[in-house]
């Protein structure tokens, strides 16, 4: 009675042990995937913003520099020092204006970048024309150029790089709480994949020690329980390997 229960309904018991979770493992394999390109995204911002902070640092020391270098043609006269107030003017103008761009995706943040670049063009023509006023021989002019107002278009940079750093931090705090989330969440779908794959693999093996045991104690211990694993599958080969089983175990 109980064997032909099993073998009645062995479609609703591979229906129920086999494909629903298997459903369900597929479904958070779907998931999985797009948490995993969410994360992916939100990493490639956190990066994004690591780069931001490195380039206002350049910007920052990159304004010292040439300030120092201008200071010290106009102090000393040496060529040496117009050489590399040139080469950092040229490199302060080009970081500024990469700064602008890797931040064009948030507004905010772009307005600071344009506000400090245009302050970083005002800071420039003043250095320069202290340095052309050196160049001109005029040391008393240039003198009081750099010592009239050197640091007040030097502290307003600061102030806006200043600026942009704390909202550059602020970002990358949340981008980095996001991408620790998403990674969270991904290693509590793997989890449940790994318990789905066991007990779909638990409840096969108890379908089918139960299909065994229902057929008696022999099927156990002769070649039956080949044939009957087997039979769990097909009603054709059931009878025949059957049959063959239980005349090898009468002849024997």
């Amino acid at each position: 009675m109980k064997s032909s229960f099993l073998q009645h309904n062995r479609r609703y018991l591979l229906l129920v042990v086999i494909l629903v979770p298997l459903l369900i493992s597929g479904l958070f394999f779907y998931v999985s995937r797009q948490i995993r390109n969410q994360q992916t995204t939100a990493l490639r911002w956190v990066r994004h913003s690591y780069l931001v902070r490195e380039k206002l640092f350049n910007v920052e020391a990159l304004l010292y520099r040439a300030q120092s270098n201008e200071r010290g043609y106009v102090v000393s006269g040496r060529p040496e020092y117009m050489g590399i107030y040139i080469l950092t003017r040229a490199n302060l103008l080009l970081q500024s204006a990469l700064l602008r761009i890797l931040v064009a995706d948030n507004p905010a943040q772009e307005k600071l970048a344009g506000d400090l670049q245009t302050t970083l063009q005002a800071k420039l023509a003043e250095l320069t024309q202290g340095t052309e006023l050196r160049v001109a021989g005029d040391e008393k002019g240039a003198g009081a150029l750099v010592n009239s107002s050197a640091w007040n278009l030097t502290a307003t940079a600061r102030q806006q790089i200043s600026a942009m750093r704390v909202t550059e931090d602020k970002l990358l705090a949340e981008r980095n709480l996001t991408s620790e989330d998403k990674l969270d969440l991904r290693e509590n779908i793997s989890t449940v994949l790994l318990l789905t794959s066991v007990s779909c693999s638990c409840g096969f093996n108890c379908c089918k020690t139960s299909s065994l045991s229902a057929l008696g104690p022999s099927a156990l211990t002769t070649g039956v329980s080949g044939c009957e694993w087997k039979s769990f599958f097909g009603n054709a080969f059931t009878s025949k390997c059957r049959t063959a089983s239980r005349k090898k175990h009468l002849t024997e």
